[in-house]
């Protein structure tokens, strides 16, 4: 997929988005998922945030692979998800506990971190 924007949308019951490219931009900004939330073996090249996105704190990431970030690119996780090395020089996306202080409603960005410019 090319630059895609769901900001704000509402996913009801299951939504997929695994082995899907992202090649482009991916903003999930807000959206809020009510049922099973699956990306996996999605691919995700370009920036991707998932700032105040709810309903993503037992998303299905298996395989997701990640481009090493170029000096453009911001990525905004939910709470919860957590980056990893993977192989060459690709990293993943894995489930982890969410830290003390954070919800699985909050922004998934550090405190005080806008959100990415031209991506709102």
């Amino acid at each position: 997929m090319a630059a895609s924007s769901f900001g704000g949308a509402t996913f009801i019951g299951a939504t997929g988005f695994g082995v899907v490219t992202f090649t482009g931009d991916a903003y999930f900004g807000g959206a809020t998922f009510t049922g099973d939330a699956n990306f996996t073996e999605a691919t995700i090249t370009g920036s991707a945030t998932f700032g105040g996105a709810m309903g993503l704190d037992s998303a299905e990431l298996g395989d997701v692979r990640v481009a090493p970030a170029a000096a453009d690119v911001m990525r905004v996780w939910p709470p919860g998800w957590r980056v990893a090395a993977g192989a060459d020089g690709w990293q993943t996306l894995r489930l982890a506990a969410i830290p003390e202080g954070e919800t699985a409603a909050g922004s998934g960005a550090p405190e005080g971190s806008p959100e990415p410019e031209g991506l709102t």
